[in-house]
């Protein structure tokens, strides 16, 4: 059994990768076009083999691909032979694509020198590259807290308003630190508790009040949900913003709106109060008058004061004196629920009033 591998085993493997492979001699002639290549420039085999590699590098860059070349067939000096690097590959339709290219050289049994080159599309992760450089540049613009955080409370990423909000100058400062220690105590576990919640796939709103690197308490009010991470973790993706003026202004707002109520219900009690004043008073008036009359005719019906008229007399004088201590009373209510008026006061000395 042989241990090599056929010429046409070999062949068959480059024809089917899914890289693109090309040979060239040492005057760049092309000697080898699998089938990924075809898909990758658009040539097919019959119109690149014999054609220089050159067209496939843009033309910027070709004086510098010749120098090189130059260079290594007359000194043997590898510069990139054996390096990978990224640029960009002319396609037969004039448009560029970025690729991955991989040089190998070696000699024949007959001594002529061959260059390999193993070239992969990489569109798709300049793109993927391209829209992370352009989140990160929304999430650093963003006016929000941004943040994730792992099931452990580390935190594994935050903005520069997040950094402004906690006192931290830079992210090296915090990277990795527990977000729960700068949690309040008084809301630490529930936002472990929301923490747990959100790494196992909820998402909701908490608000909390956190306190900065240097002392500074905020309140804040944040939305997140469950972020899977590369490593398939479940991880807190949260947008978080500070709402400590808010929740001031709602409790002065609320406070306001309790004085209002209050000053209400006095001004409703003082109607009230009022309201029993006129209904009482009329009555009072009238249940003294009477007793006052009776007390008259009393003594005019007897010169002699008997034990049972003296009784009646005294139960008289009860009865005028509970009705002046009462009314005394509905005054006091009539006070209390009338409006004083100083608008027409004048100031006047004291000996003057002692005087009149």
């Amino acid at each position: 059994m042989k241990n090599s591998i056929s010429k046409e085993h070999l062949a068959l493997i480059i024809e089917s990768s899914i890289d693109a492979i090309t040979i060239t001699n040492k005057k760049g002639e092309i000697v080898l076009w699998n089938d990924s290549c075809c898909q990758l420039f658009g040539y097919s085999s019959e119109e690149a083999l014999g054609q220089n590699i050159d067209i496939i590098i843009p033309r910027e860059m070709r004086d510098l691909h010749h120098k090189g070349m130059n260079n290594f067939v007359s000194s043997g000096k590898k510069k990139i032979i054996g390096q990978t690097i990224t640029l960009d590959g002319l396609r037969k339709d004039g448009s560029t694509t970025p690729i991955e290219l991989s040089l190998s050289s070696w000699e024949d049994d007959s001594r002529q020198m061959f260059i390999c080159g193993i070239i992969r599309n990489i569109s798709e992760r300049k793109n993927n590259e391209s829209q992370i450089i352009d989140l990160r540049g929304i999430i650093d613009s963003s006016p929000a807290c941004l943040k994730l955080i792992n099931q452990q409370g580390e935190l594994l990423m935050m903005n520069s308003v997040g950094l402004d909000l906690i006192e931290a100058e830079n992210f090296r400062m915090i990277e990795k630190a527990n977000v729960f220690e700068i949690v309040h105590e008084d809301d630490r576990d529930s936002f472990i508790d929301f923490n747990k919640f959100i790494c196992s796939g909820g998402k909701g709103t908490l608000i909390f009040k956190v306190v900065g690197l240097n002392g500074t308490e905020r309140i804040m009010e944040t939305f997140a949900r469950g972020h899977e991470l590369d490593s398939g973790e479940i991880a807190h993706l949260a947008i978080s913003n500070e709402i400590t003026e808010r929740i001031k202004n709602e409790k002065e707002l609320l406070r306001k709106d309790q004085k209002l109520e209050e000053a209400k219900r006095l001004t409703l009690i003082g109607e009230f109060a009022a309201g029993i004043a006129h209904e009482v008073n009329n009555p009072l008036a009238v249940i003294h008058s009477k007793a006052q009359l009776l007390e008259l005719e009393f003594n005019k019906l007897t010169k002699e004061k008997s034990e049972s008229f003296e009784k009646i007399i005294n139960s008289l004088e009860s009865i005028k004196r509970m009705t002046i201590h009462t009314s005394d009373l509905i005054k006091n209510l009539k006070t209390f629920s009338s409006k004083a008026n100083f608008d027409n006061l004048d100031l006047v000395k004291l000996t003057d009033v002692i005087d009149m």
